[in-house]
């Protein structure tokens, strides 16, 4: 496979248009992107020569992964140290048959933006990317990722440590990102934590999203959501880091595992701001469960909130233990634990 290699000065005048189907990277005649061939033009370029930046793209037609370039593509499009901060338009086209552990941007940076797309139909098992936090679209996001939707995921990650996140669409989201009007929907069976739309959420925007994952937990002392893994706000939960958002899936355990932190929107909420959020889904755990987060502390603020799911400790709903057996786990409508935060006009159904 022949690829290029270009100047960040001449890629920006559009010279090298012929490495894509078209176009010359403006606002106006973005470049062309139609086949494996030319998104791993983009990735390598990413990696190597440029951010992209006032630089656009978009998909013109779907995208098999019969063809997939492992080695070009095995870090994705952008970089630690050179983010990609142009603008990609799937333009409702899909990315079909993904079977790779790594996704397909790596950095998405604070002007990015990566908008229009479907992968449809992921395949990947072993541990999570290294170091990183593992999902199919994004890894690490400090830009916008809007209308962008992962189905038919099947993900096997059994074999990953504890301390590793994974996810259904982002791994990693800063301050400045957002995720706006995506969706996941299939299985994910994980010994790590896992949120259904972002794996970590550090003080980012996750707006206007619906998951409909099934999470299967393979081991104890884990966060999981059906929106978000871990939550951390830098700003003292002063703004939404979910809003209108909504999980209908299930999260469950293969096995009675200690000290899990399970929640339909949040698993780990410290300092989490979550806002007009419902939870339809069924979450089935040992540890810490609760309808919207899991636990929350410090300055979270959980509030018009609805659970209208189901929310069950593990044994009882094996009908092994009543009520009255009296367990370490927390089992609550909305939080499970609460060790700081406030709740606002939230409902348990």
């Amino acid at each position: 496979m022949t690829l290029l290699a270009l100047s960040a000065s001449a890629w920006a005048a559009g010279e090298y248009a012929h490495g894509f189907a078209g176009g010359n990277g403006t606002s106006d005649d973005p470049y062309q992107v139609a086949t494996m061939l030319q998104l791993s033009n983009l990735a390598i370029l990413s990696q190597q020569s440029t951010d992209f930046a006032d630089t656009y793209f978009v998909m013109t037609a779907d995208i098999p992964f019969s063809d997939f370039d492992a080695y070009n593509m095995a870090w994705g499009i952008g970089f630690s140290n050179r983010p990609f901060n142009g603008t990609f338009d799937g333009q409702g086209h899909k990315l079909i048959g993904m079977t790779t552990t790594s996704p397909i941007f790596f950095y998405v940076g604070q002007h990015g933006v990566v908008k229009n797309l479907t992968i449809e139909g992921v395949t990947a098992k072993g541990g999570t990317m290294l170091i990183y936090d593992t999902a199919p679209l994004a890894d690490h996001v400090a830009g916008l990722i809007e209308d962008c939707h992962v189905t038919g995921i099947n993900q096997d990650y059994t074999s990953s440590n504890q301390t590793n996140y994974a996810s259904g669409l982002v791994g990693y989201l800063t301050q400045t990102g957002v995720i706006s009007r995506c969706s996941t929907s299939g299985v994910a069976t994980v010994a790590c934590g896992y949120g259904g739309i972002v794996a970590k959420n550090y003080s980012g925007m996750v707006a206007d999203c619906h998951s409909d994952m099934e999470i299967i937990l393979a081991r104890g002392s884990i966060a999981a959501g059906g929106i978000g893994g871990l939550t951390q706000s830098f700003n003292n939960a002063a703004t939404p880091n979910y809003k209108d958002c909504v999980f209908t899936g299930q999260i469950r355990q293969r096995q009675p595992y200690d000290g899990n932190k399970v929640g339909g929107i949040c698993g780990d909420g410290t300092t989490a701001n979550i806002t007009r959020c419902v939870n339809h889904g069924t979450l089935t755990s040992t540890g810490v469960t609760g309808g919207i987060c899991g636990i929350m502390s410090g300055a979270a603020r959980v509030s018009e909130c609805y659970n209208m799911g189901t929310v069950q400790d593990y044994f009882m709903a094996q009908g092994q233990r009543d009520a009255t057996y009296g367990m370490t786990d927390f089992v609550a409508g909305i939080a499970g634990q609460v060790s700081g935060g406030t709740f606002e006009r939230c409902f348990n159904g």
